[in-house]
């Protein structure tokens, strides 16, 4: 049997640390470890939203991808406008509801986002303009 070389062991030992110390701060409230709350909960709307985005981000690559090969895209764009029209939804619920219990910060990175989310629904349709102004010449 040989054990693994120090680099790997650094590497897992830096791994846990990472991790052990991600869990502690995502439930601790910033008070006093007596005091533990979950914390974790507060950034779960902004997890799913940002999840959501990712979704429909690979179903805007997986259509632009499909309109190339000149093949049917509206496989992937009918539920790509579907996850959009829901994640832009829940994004600026999210917005209204952290900027009502005046919590900054997850304001700041939903507001960041969904500037991400415009700034990719811009991108996607001047490239499936282009091809399909392509396809029609």
């Amino acid at each position: 049997m040989t054990i693994a070389p120090n680099c790997y062991v650094l590497f897992f030992f830096n791994c846990q640390i990472a991790v052990c110390s991600a869990f502690i701060l995502a439930f601790h409230n910033g008070v006093g470890l007596a005091e533990v709350k979950k914390g974790a909960l507060a950034l779960w709307p902004l997890f799913g939203t940002v999840n959501q985005l990712m979704a429909a981000m690979a179903l805007f690559v997986i259509t632009v991808f499909l309109a190339r090969r000149k093949t049917p895209s509206f496989i992937t764009a009918v539920p790509l406008v579907f996850m959009v029209f829901v994640t832009s939804y829940a994004m600026i619920y999210n917005l209204n509801k952290f900027m009502a219990d005046s919590n900054r910060l997850l304001f700041a990175v939903g507001l960041a986002v969904f500037a991400l989310e415009i700034w990719m629904i811009i991108e996607s349709l001047i490239v499936l303009r282009k091809i399909f102004n392509d396809c029609s010449t």
